[in-house]
């Protein structure tokens, strides 16, 4: 059996690991890597802080969706949303078991009006996600 000489050997290690890399920085499929943005903001209905909530996008035509929970006015996604254009619906908290000693909150929050709590009743404009930095503020109305 014939070894490989190191000069040879050195190059097809260092063309693997060049290899891997190229692959590694791609999305999976063999494209680019998809582009995203942070997302924050402020949710207010009637000039006061929406308690507790979800701020929901939808994409326009993409399919892709992102959720953050809303907590005394202030949302922040946990990671960052892919660039592109999204619906916005606000719905309440979901529901969860109450906890023994404390006061269960209400199953219809007040300051989330039921026309914003579905993509297809909410009349907050659609947002633009762009890369990097994304501040949203939604004031909310009766």
């Amino acid at each position: 059996m014939k070894s490989i000489p190191t000069m040879t050997s050195n190059r097809l290690t260092a063309m693997l690991l060049i290899g891997l890399l190229v692959t590694g920085c791609t999305s999976g499929d063999g494209s680019k890597p998809k582009k995203t943005g942070t997302v924050s903001g402020k949710v207010t209905f009637s000039e006061k802080g929406v308690e507790n909530g979800v701020v929901n996008l939808e994409g326009v035509g993409t399919g892709a969706a992102a959720s953050a929970p809303i907590k005394d006015g202030e949302f922040t996604f946990p990671t960052p949303v892919e660039v592109g254009q999204y619906k916005v619906s606000i719905s309440p908290p979901p529901e969860q078991p109450p906890v023994p000693g404390q006061t269960a909150p209400p199953a219809d929050p007040k300051d989330i009006p039921a026309k914003y709590r579905s993509i297809k009743t909410s009349d907050i404009p659609p947002v633009e996600v762009k890369e990097g930095e994304n501040k949203f503020d939604f004031s909310l109305k009766p």
